[in-house]
């Protein structure tokens, strides 16, 4: 529970540990979209990440309407509806102190989205394509993005068959 302007309120938010789970960092502070274009096409598309735990910021008066799409599952902004939008579900997003935050979570089966610090939260099946491990945005101004790779939390194991 928070106190905001408009009273208390429930938020909900990854837990801490999750943090354990992470294999490499990628982060990008303030830049703009246009250059990310580009380093999505060079340096970020080395991610080959299958489990995702990004985040994203953004002045939407700088940037109107984005599009982010993670491993093919396209979650898109609304700025004069001051939105997320993910396979025509919305998710309230006003911008706070000027600025708009989603954090988003991708694995083998799900999609989560937490906007303005887990102010609106969203959790939906979803089913990427095994193999699309692409990231791509657009949209116009600047951004700041983190993108970090996790392992399963899952522990491997191996199958021996019997003859």
């Amino acid at each position: 529970l928070r106190t905001t302007p408009e009273g208390v309120k429930l938020f909900r938010w990854p837990i801490k540990e999750i943090e354990s789970l992470y294999t490499k960092k990628h982060e990008l502070s303030n830049r703009p979209i246009h250059e990310l274009v580009a380093e999505l096409g060079g340096e970020l598309s080395a991610i080959q990440a299958e489990l995702i735990d990004a985040s994203l910021e953004f002045d939407p008066k700088e940037t109107g309407n984005l599009e982010w799409n993670l491993r093919g599952l396209k979650v898109s902004y609304d700025a004069a509806k001051q939105q997320f939008i993910y396979q025509g579900r919305h998710l309230p997003a006003p911008p706070v102190d000027g600025k708009v935050k989603l954090r988003v979570l991708v694995d083998r089966g799900s999609l989560e989205l937490f906007a303005n610090d887990g102010a609106a939260v969203a959790t939906h099946y979803a089913l990427p394509d095994p193999g699309n491990r692409s990231i791509t945005l657009t949209g116009k101004g600047s951004v700041s993005l983190t993108i970090n790779e996790l392992k399963s939390s899952w522990p491997q194991q191996t199958v021996k068959l019997k003859k």
